[in-house]
This record gives C-alpha cells, sequence and structure tokens, in this order.
C-alpha cells in the first residue's frame, strides 16, 4: 500500500472526499489527482498536515505501520457488534467531533456510580 493508498483508506473510512479535504488542508485537489494516477507524491509538509488531519502517526501514513497511533493500546480487541458498531461510527467523525464525543462519554461515566462502571473513581 503507498501514501496515496493509506490517505485515500483514511478518507473512506470517514466518508470524507478527497475536493473536501484538499480544500480544508490548502492543497489543490489536482495535486491528489495527480498521487492518486503514481504522478509524483505528497511532499513531506502535505504529509504532515494529512497526519494532523486524521489524528495518525506519520510513521502509520509514510510505513503502513499496523498501528496509526502509537499511544494506542492495540491489544484491545472488538468482542461484539455493539463495540463494532460504535467504531465504526466512531471513525466517520471528525477528530474535533471524536474528541467532543469522548468528553461527553468521560461526562457519562463520571456520573455513572462506581459498582455500574467497573472503575473506582478517586473523589476530590
Amino acid at each position: 500500500m503507498t501514501i496515496v493508498d493509506r490517505l485515500v483508506a483514511l478518507m473512506d473510512e470517514r466518508n470524507l472526499k478527497p475536493a473536501q479535504i484538499t480544500r480544508e488542508l490548502g492543497i489543490s485537489g489536482s495535486s491528489f489527482t495527480d498521487w492518486k494516477k503514481g504522478k509524483g507524491s505528497p511532499s513531506l509538509d502535505v504529509v504532515v498536515k494529512f497526519a494532523d488531519y486524521f489524528n495518525v502517526s506519520l510513521d502509520y501514513i509514510v510505513r503502513g505501520v499496523d498501528f496509526k497511533d502509537p499511544n494506542v493500546d492495540n491489544s484491545l480487541e472488538i468482542s461484539n457488534a455493539r463495540e463494532q458498531k460504535c467504531l465504526k461510527k466512531f471513525r466517520k467523525l471528525t477528530p474535533d467531533l471524536q474528541d467532543r464525543l469522548l468528553i461527553y462519554a468521560d461526562g457519562m461515566i463520571a456520573a455513572m456510580p462506581d459498582d455500574e462502571c467497573g472503575e473506582k473513581r478517586l473523589s476530590v
């Protein structure tokens, strides 16, 4: 898989069109089309913009390392259809909306009694 293949896969995961992202990142749409056709490749600055936009590591985009974020616990497994559905929907969100959803989930968890969430919280 090439850099451009990984960028296209990231866009597909989030149901985003190349024209939308290139516009948001200030990249020429024709350049992206050329890269897809094998005519050149994105500069490091452009790859950094994509990595920041998708919240993935440069290593993932450039080398195709199996994990997208070095801070992720890759030992976690999806254990049921509900978790899989949540993850698929989460990946379709923009990074900003993902952050908002995580904050919302943290608030919901904080409001739960200790015995319901399986975590012991410290009271301050």
